[in-house]
């Protein structure tokens, strides 16, 4: 899978701000725990609940002005399913996961995931948020 270096760092720095509010003697085993978690009610480093993921993004994209459209809160669903697929999870497993009746909806819908040009040029997103910045100031 490709990660760039920005979206490493940003891991990290979670991994870090998780330690600091106790996670550090909670989690036995980080390739496991949760990366977005409770950190303000219980369960305590639990998996967010679907509807607090929403009004996180809703705050965010009032905050930040640059963050565009096409970020919609069904575009977590795509990447997760991307980085199920990238990490090789047969697509019949990916496909239950998601909900999908068929597993050709999924192929349907995530089939170009294998492309690893395309996933290369994602991985350094923030040349693209650059160009969001350049649009807005001009």
């Amino acid at each position: 899978m490709f990660v760039g270096s920005r979206a490493d760092r940003l891991y990290g720095d979670n991994v870090w701000w998780l330690c600091e509010r106790g996670a550090d003697a909670a989690v036995v085993d980080w390739d496991s725990a949760y990366i977005f978690c409770n950190v303000y009610r219980e369960p305590m480093l639990g998996p967010l609940r679907v509807e607090s993921v929403y009004a996180h993004l809703e705050r965010t994209r009032r905050r930040v002005p640059l963050v565009p459209a096409a970020l919609t809160r069904h575009w977590f669903r795509h990447t997760h399913a991307t980085a199920l697929l990238r990490a090789g999870m047969p697509l019949h497993v990916v496909s239950r996961r998601l909900g999908h009746r068929s597993v050709q909806t999924t192929t349907n819908t995530n089939g170009h995931i294998t492309d690893d040009a395309v996933l290369a040029a994602l991985a350094n997103w923030h040349e693209v948020a650059a160009g969001w910045a350049a649009r807005a100031d001009g």
